[in-house]
């Protein structure tokens, strides 16, 4: 990956520090999915269905903070950060499928639950809370796939393909 010259010296010491505080904002999402609904009751419907929503739910939040760490390390030639974040965007991307198909199917239990009033509003919540993890597969997996690769140490070959060429009388 190269490194962005056109920084100063005092963003490039910043930036660890901003990765450190966006990484921490993903911990605190990652805490409100997970922590919010134990113990775990894996047994109970409601519970169940409650914390795939939640999990669920984190995804646009996990995609933003995820994005911004990946390009605050791309443009800052810290590649560790951005190669820690496509592992979690293709760890989210393999995850997210079979959950949408739990909820899914949690969904058409709790639906026969519910209050004939509040069905029409928990369809709309439901449909789109899937929906939207549905999207969020692809996009994981892409910018995950892709960020990996973005990764990747250069070798001297492609760095020397990159540069000015033989110049005559130079190493």
């Amino acid at each position: 990956m190269l490194t962005n010259t056109n920084l100063n010296a005092r963003t490039q010491a910043y930036l660890p520090a901003l990765i450190a505080v966006l990484g921490a904002g993903l911990l605190s999402l990652a805490g409100d999915a997970l922590l919010v609904n134990m113990p775990p009751r894996f047994g109970e419907l409601s519970w169940r269905f409650r914390f795939l929503s939640s999990i669920l739910g984190v995804g646009p939040q996990f995609a933003l903070v995820g994005g911004v760490i990946a390009a605050v390390g791309m443009f800052g030639g810290h590649r560790l950060s951005v190669r820690i974040i496509s592992l979690i965007a293709l760890a989210l991307g393999i995850v997210y499928g079979p959950v949408v198909i739990l909820f899914a199917l949690d969904f058409l239990q709790m639906r026969r639950l519910m209050p004939s009033d509040q069905i029409r509003a928990f369809n709309y919540a439901a449909m789109k809370t899937a929906a939207i993890s549905l999207v969020f597969v692809p996009a994981f997996l892409w910018a995950g796939w892709r960020g990996f690769q973005a990764s990747q140490k250069e070798d001297d070959a492609t760095r020397r393909q990159r540069g000015h060429g033989l110049v005559v009388g130079q190493e």
